[in-house]
């Protein structure tokens, strides 16, 4: 840096004819333009004179730089010989730069962590960065491929009283044995007919093309990781005007979604596909609730969202202290059904009523809205209860829903205090210390295994838990709600938890509550019925779809069966090698993603995402391959995941630990490394404060 009044003299380059670069007079630091610092202006290491670095480690490197938009930013050194940075010295990015960063990106459906996937997985965790994906099923550029003769085929055979022709070609393409898509990666032989799968090796037919409906691309959405640091992996052929083996359009571009019609959509559609959508209002009775207000201000808000409501959404509604109530209309809103209260530890055998009380909002809804206006009177009657059997209520709405897809509203205030998956937490003694710290931090880590059992019971019931947990002002009438241990629900089933805490103690709570209740009654969907899919290529493995961390299942890591997902939604993935010695097969890895859903207009569609990983041998090429935001983000959902089993300081020292892991890897590597940092000893005290 320059004296004051000097002016900045230009960077010398190792090797110029000016030789070395001058050694830096004194002066306040003047921070340089971002990206305009040429890697190697500065010379390596302290400057002449430092104890323990000799002169000849001050020259030029023997290497050509990896990074070459590396920014040297100068760093001085106090009397006992320790680096100390300037915040002032950190280059900032110009206007051009700034604005470039703030536009917005496209949209990636299939992010991955790293573009390259290592050898072995003892390399693969020497960097210290997870291996995984993100996916945002609904979003980014898709090529739309359908049958532009479906509806005229179906006119026909209607007309022609159920005959059909003879099926058209399908259009989707699977592999036969690991039931992969084909895919841009994939090799094909256009002369026999058949193509190899990339994911398993096997060899299949090509069956004729479908006359697609392209080149439709559609930008669904909008992502911050879209297009930077490579996130958008291989974007081949995504040209429009690129040729099509034997006209399949999925050999050239990543991103395709098939629009499925006739036969084929049958032959993608689950148990509950097909049938209307049906919505449950469950709602809590006990005296927290009544006294609170919140029973009374959830029925009105109940009543405003049913006013704006699809005609056709068919509607039931119940309620549950420490007995759960059907309610049928026409009755005068009493209980047509009503269930004891169970053991601890089974579940009731549910009664089957020959007509589920579900009712079309068009047809029913002033006898609905009668009796959400009747519901507080028929709690004031009723015994008074201070338990809250939620458990069983969830089990009832499935009883009522059964064999179609369904969001459920629940509102609970005094969480699950009775019944079955009853919750036994409370809150610990003030005792001061790091005892009752740590007491403090479990209760934020979900304990109630029932609960998650039963949260996995609605996603594959294709049923969403959409929760709203309003617990009343602290006190002795007043247990704790573990609000950890009832987010499992939401979470598990594709649904939405929504906290309003002490509802009825402060003001504006109330009105709060009505809104977060009217948000949940809210049940459009960009996508119903819904089974996600990730597939890899040999030697690796996709865990953690479901839960990460390891909570889901062994047999159901790589799928997930959601009643719905909405275009802002976003699920995480790790990718892990099989086998901890075997290396992985050469060259490349494959990552594939397949969401199956039903259209807004109800047709059934399949869209498949794929993505290419180079495999890397080296500290080096793994290094390069990084994609900062999805590794990052990646990095904190496994932080989250893990803090649900372990202590917060464990979680953050093992991420610590992994963090000076890969540093350390990276300065052992003499092609990322400079020299000097290569002295003995140099690099042997850095880890621990790092």
């Amino acid at each position: 840096t320059p004296p004051p009044g000097a002016g900045a003299a230009p960077p010398q380059p190792y090797g110029g004819s000016q030789g070395f670069a001058p050694p830096r007079p004194h002066g306040p630091p003047q921070p340089a333009p971002y990206g305009q610092q040429p890697y190697g202006s500065q010379p390596y290491g302290p400057p002449a004179g430092m104890p323990g670095m000799p002169e000849q480690q001050r020259g030029p490197p023997a290497f050509a730089p990896v990074f070459h938009d590396l920014v040297r930013i100068p760093a001085r050194y106090d009397p006992s010989g320790r680096p100390v940075l300037d915040p002032s010295t950190l280059p900032r990015p110009d206007k051009k730069q700034a604005a470039a960063l703030r536009q917005p990106k496209r949209a990636d459906a299939l992010a991955l962590s790293f573009g390259a996937v290592a050898e072995t997985a003892e390399l693969q965790r020497s960097l210290g960065l997870p291996l995984g994906c993100l996916v945002q099923p609904l979003v980014g550029d898709v090529y739309r491929i359908a049958n532009p003769n479906a509806e005229k085929e179906e006119a026909a055979a209607a007309a022609a009283g159920g005959w059909r022709a003879p099926p058209a070609p399908p259009l989707v393409c699977r592999c036969q044995s690991c039931n992969g898509y084909l895919n841009p990666f994939a090799t094909v032989w256009p002369q026999v007919s058949k193509w190899e799968c990339n994911l398993c090796g096997t060899v299949n037919e090509l069956p004729p093309p479908a006359l697609p409906v392209g080149p439709g691309a559609q930008a669904q959405g909008r992502s911050l990781f879209g297009g930077l640091w490579g996130a958008r992996g291989d974007e081949a052929g995504r040209a429009s005007g690129v040729p099509t083996p034997l006209g399949r359009p999925e050999t050239v571009h990543p991103d395709v979604e098939y629009v499925l019609s006739g036969e084929e959509a049958a032959k993608y559609c689950t148990a509950a596909d097909g049938r209307p959508r049906a919505l449950v209002v469950a709602l809590e009775t006990t005296r927290a609730a009544r006294q609170s207000g919140a029973l009374r201000v959830a029925c009105a808000a109940c009543k405003e969202a049913l006013a704006e409501a699809a005609s056709s959404l068919r509607v039931a509604v119940v309620t549950f202290d420490e007995t759960a109530r059907v309610h049928r209309l026409g009755e005068g809103g009493a209980p047509a059904v009503e269930l004891m209260l169970p053991t601890d530890e089974v579940l009731p055998e549910l009664p089957r009523a020959s007509q589920p009380p579900l009712y079309e909002v068009g047809a029913h809804l002033a006898e609905l809205w009668a009796l959400l206006d009747r519901l507080p009177q028929l709690a004031d009657e009723a015994p008074a209860s201070d338990g809250a059997a939620l458990g069983v209520a969830v089990e009832v709405a499935r009883a009522v829903v059964v064999g179609c897809s369904a969001d459920v509203v629940i509102l609970s205030v005094s969480g699950a205090s009775a019944g079955y998956a009853r919750g036994e937490r409370a809150l610990p003694p003030v005792a001061g210390g790091a005892d009752e710290a740590a007491a403090l931090e479990r209760l934020a880590r979900p304990e109630n295994a029932p609960l998650r059992e039963l949260g996995r019971a609605c996603s594959d019931a294709q049923m969403a838990v959409r929760l709203v947990v309003a617990p009343a002002a602290a006190g002795p009438a007043h247990p704790f709600v573990d609000v950890a241990s009832l987010a499992q629900l939401p979470r598990l089933s594709g649904g939405r938890l929504l906290y309003v805490p002490e509802a009825g103690g402060a003001a504006g709570s109330l009105s709060h509550l009505a809104a977060a209740v009217r948000e949940a009654m809210r049940v459009t969907h960009d996508a119903t019925d819904t089974v996600l899919r990730l597939r890899t290529s040999k030697g690796l493995q996709a865990v953690g779809l479901r839960a990460l961390g390891g909570l889901s299942h062994p047999d159901d890591e790589s799928i997930l069966m959601l009643p719905s997902v909405n275009r802002h939604d976003s699920f995480a993935a790790e990718l892990r090698h099989m086998d901890d010695k075997k290396p992985l097969p050469p060259q490349h890895a494959y990552v594939q993603s397949a969401l199956l859903y039903n259209g807004p207009t109800g047709e059934r569609r399949v869209r498949v995402s794929t993505r290419r990983l180079v495999t890397a041998d080296s500290v080096r090429a793994l290094t390069v391959a990084v994609v900062p935001p999805v590794a990052l983000v990646l990095r904190a959902k496994l932080a989250l995941a893990a803090a649900e089993k372990k202590a917060v300081a464990e979680v953050r020292d093992e991420i610590k630990a992994g963090v000076v892991n890969g540093l350390v890897a990276q300065v052992r590597d003499p092609a990322l490394c400079p020299p000097h940092l290569h002295a003995r000893g140099c690099h042997g005290d850095w880890p621990a404060p790092a």
